[in-house]
């Protein structure tokens, strides 16, 4: 499920559908961003294993450095682009590498 805001987000930034399914049914990070929403994302580990299990190189680039912000009951509020760097973007990659 998804909220509007987060339809208006994926269309902005080229996310495909299957992209965000993959992100959001495979993430391998999960950290908490208050209010009960957590940013999910998709480690080099975990898209080494996804290649491993078939899914093509350019489906895992494109979700590369995006983080999926999720409610407690799996409602995606916002997709987002996260630079390594800046001060904005830290709380959504906490922990993160």
């Amino acid at each position: 499920m998804t909220t509007r805001h987060s339809e208006k987000r994926v269309r902005q930034r080229g996310v495909t559908d299957d992209v965000l399914d993959t992100l959001v049914g495979w993430a391998d990070i999960a950290i908490p961003v208050g209010g009960g929403d957590t940013s999910l994302w998709l480690s080099r580990e975990g898209a080494e294993e996804l290649a491993a299990e078939g899914i093509s190189r350019h489906h895992l680039d494109r979700m590369k450095g995006l983080a999926a912000v999720v409610t407690g009951d799996g409602v995606v509020k916002t997709v987002l682009v996260v630079r390594k760097s800046g001060r904005g973007k830290r709380r959504y990659r906490r922990g993160a590498k």
